[in-house]
């Protein structure tokens, strides 16, 4: 019966640390994306060669705030606005004040 007891915690074990991980790289994945929409939807509209540095401010279900701060160009950092279509993230807008989101997605901004 020991043996059997000690089993199961074992087989508990391995499945929760497995799932940590499956999960913990299923996020690190998804903001990756994230990251990859935010910088090329900026370089798209604004200084090709600017680099960013990247943080999420505010993620919901299907939208999120990032902040954009240039790191080799002298510049104020911007807000981007991503949405999650179908599973794909999509950059909406970016910049300094974003008012219309504001009044789109309030919760994004609380």
């Amino acid at each position: 019966m020991k043996k059997i007891i000690i089993s199961i915690i074992l087989v508990t074990l391995v499945l929760l640390i497995t799932g940590v991980i499956y999960f913990n790289n299923r996020a690190q994945l998804e903001k990756e994306q994230m990251f990859e929409v935010a910088t090329d939807y900026i370089k798209k509209y604004s200084v090709e060669d600017m680099e960013v540095e990247l943080k999420v401010i505010k993620q919901l279900d299907k939208w999120a705030l990032l902040e954009a701060t240039p790191i080799n160009i002298e510049t104020d950092s911007v807000g981007v606005i991503i949405e999650k279509v179908d599973g794909i993230w999509v950059a909406r807008d970016f910049g300094t004040i974003l008012p219309d989101w504001e009044k789109k997605v309030p919760e994004l901004f609380e």
